[in-house]
């Protein structure tokens, strides 16, 4: 099994080619971010969040069998459970479960302004609960439009750019 990287960025930039890849492969997968992976979820499809394509890609879990972090060891856990933090918009979980403790200064800060500023995707088809802001993702609508999906792209990539520049 592959090991995930330890450095926040990296790990973010791994989730990002690994989502990418399961939505170029929609033959297969559904993104749903309220399921790790779910096998045959709808006509026959995997159903996976952000942390599940890292499951089922960099991870290679296979797509006929449903997964949580639990299934993995307590290292590879943690970092799956950071990225389903971060997408949940939860930065403490997020540095919590990568063990960050001395966290720079301003780093919350730079978190929380983009964070204000985009708004965030979670996958279920065809739904409009909100189609706007989001203040957090409670709130947010749980749509696969592309739209949301670009939105939730540049609000990871913002965020890569800050862990890059204090060298997380």
């Amino acid at each position: 099994m592959n090991k995930l990287p330890d450095k926040p960025s990296e790990l973010l930039i791994l989730a990002m080619e690994d989502l990418e890849k399961v939505e170029k492969s929609d033959h297969l997968y559904t993104i749903d971010m309220g399921s790790w992976v779910e096998h045959d979820y709808y006509d026959g499809k995997c159903a996976v969040c952000h942390a599940g394509a890292v499951m089922v890609g960099t991870l290679g879990a296979d797509i006929k069998k449903s997964y949580d972090p639990s299934d993995f060891d307590p290292d590879t856990k943690r970092k799956l459970r950071a990225i389903e933090s971060i997408r949940r918009g939860d930065i403490d979980a997020f540095l919590y479960d990568l063990k960050i403790e001395n966290i720079p200064e301003g780093l919350k800060e730079s978190y929380y302004s983009i964070h204000r500023t985009h708004a965030f995707y979670s996958c279920f088809e065809d739904s409009d609960f909100y189609d706007g802001y989001a203040e957090n993702l409670d709130e947010l609508s749980k749509s696969n439009r592309p739209e949301y999906k670009a939105i939730y792209r540049n609000w990871i990539t913002s965020f890569i750019g800050i862990l890059q520049a204090e060298g997380l």
